[in-house]
């Protein structure tokens, strides 16, 4: 499960618009149409709950840490694994544009004289962006090293895990 929180940030960053997205929607499609919000929720939290079991299929097999580029490569080879780093970039960029539109719509909608910056207050989120990452292991004690993760499975060659032994 430790890979879990990580792993499930688009899920979490979608709490923030999803649901009034969905009543948008239903509402603009008229009043007939909101009787499908639960369906469409429903639908939702299936999609999530397989989310959270491939993840942790994917956490099983690879204990060591990998992610969709190594896991389609290893299993489905270079070709796919270049999609799914294709994939990984337009998603993290929709993320985090979708996660500043939704913050700044928020923010001008609680503070109407701020709607005509909306533009350049997305712009100024975008640019205090994240601080740079620092390894970890530059603030462990000297000498020592990072924890090494024990897991039951190792990764095998193209056909997933392997019983370690």
């Amino acid at each position: 499960m430790e890979g879990l929180s990580a792993l499930s940030l688009d899920a979490l960053t979608s709490v923030a618009y999803g649901p009034e997205a969905i009543i948008v929607v239903l509402a603009l499609a008229g009043a007939s149409a909101l009787h499908l919000v639960l369906p469409v929720t429903v639908a939702i939290v299936v999609l999530l709950a397989l989310l959270v079991f491939s993840y942790r299929q994917v956490i099983e097999a690879y204990p060591q840490g990998s992610g969709a580029y190594a896991v389609s490569r290893d299993n489905l080879g270079p070709r796919a694994s270049l999609l799914a780093a294709a994939a990984l970039v337009v998603d993290y960029t929709l993320t985090v544009a979708v996660s500043i539109a939704a913050g700044t719509q928020t923010l001008t909608s609680a503070f109407p004289g701020l709607a005509s910056a909306t533009v350049p207050i997305c712009l100024a989120i975008l640019g205090l962006g994240p601080a740079p990452y620092q390894d970890r292991a530059q603030h462990l004690p000297h000498g020592s090293s990072p924890p090494q993760r024990r897991g039951r499975y190792r990764p095998g060659r193209r056909g997933g895990a392997v019983r370690a032994t």
